[in-house]
């Protein structure tokens, strides 16, 4: 039998949960939820969630976001998330979420870091919350981070969905956006996430 994969996945564990605090991004939760969600998982119980429903993989993003309402941001570097990528390969792959607005002298300039974290640390996709960055996924700012994907042979994600109302986020990836993208990419592999609005 073929258990489902869950392609995305946000690493809610201990060691991260303030970073995701700081976007608000428990705005739209409520009791039991939103305490589990500010405490975090552990891997084992994330585990445990999996087998209950039946999903044999998830992809683990390595987060990336900006808030436009207040400019906290929510990162998590590849390099941290690797650990737990590595203790269960059979179950996460990761998918790096990468700062489109990062200039090159940074550490973190997208198409490099893309590059890092693929090839040295076995990440399987890129991750564009660009939501939270105010940017339309037609944006040419955003075609070095394609035309990277390409080279890899990766696959790009994105939410293309209405940002939840509270979060603070914009709505700007809709999916008619991608349009020009696929006729300027037609090799490039685009997942969507969150697809409705």
């Amino acid at each position: 039998m073929i258990q489902a994969i869950d392609v995305c996945v946000n690493p809610f564990f201990p060691e991260f949960s303030g970073k995701y605090a700081r976007l608000g991004y428990w705005n739209f939760l409520g009791g039991n939820m939103l305490r589990r969600a500010k405490n975090g998982w552990t891997v084992e119980e994330l585990l445990r969630s999996m087998n209950e429903a039946n999903v044999e993989m998830a992809g683990l993003v390595a987060f990336c976001a900006a808030s436009p309402s207040n400019g906290a941001d929510c990162f998590i570097p590849a390099e941290k998330l690797k650990p737990i990528l590595d203790s269960h390969p059979q179950r996460f792959f990761g998918l790096v979420g990468v700062n489109p607005l990062a200039p090159i002298q940074d550490d973190y300039y997208a198409p490099r870091y893309l590059e890092r974290a693929v090839k040295e640390f076995g990440f399987k996709a890129a991750h564009l919350a660009l939501h939270w960055f105010g940017m339309q996924p037609n944006d040419k700012r955003l075609y070095p981070i394609y035309e990277k994907c390409l080279e890899l042979g990766v696959p790009v994600v994105m939410p293309l969905g209405a940002a939840p109302p509270r979060s603070g986020a914009r709505n700007v990836a809709e999916p008619h956006l991608l349009d020009p993208v696929i006729g300027d990419f037609l090799e490039l592999s685009i997942v969507g996430q969150s697809i409705g609005y």
